[in-house]
């Protein structure tokens, strides 16, 4: 087994937790952007659906006044 000084070990130690620290700090802003884009297409969801029901109303007024119209 390779022995290491203990200057070298705290070192190294410190690298690592550098790196997990970073990779948390990653991974937890990876997390919240996709939560926001998420919600964020959810409520773009919800507006198309009302959009949709909106437009299918107006839809059936401009066909009931061109029925009328006909008759």
């Amino acid at each position: 087994m390779v022995e290491q000084k203990p200057e070298e070990v705290s070192s190294s130690l410190k690298d690592n937790f550098l790196l997990i620290l970073l990779s948390f700090l990653f991974i937890s802003s990876c997390e919240n952007s996709f939560k926001n884009f998420d919600d964020k297409l959810i409520d773009h969801q919800l507006e198309l659906e009302e959009f949709t029901d909106k437009s299918n109303l107006r839809k059936e007024e401009i066909v009931e006044t061109i029925d009328e119209k006909q008759s």
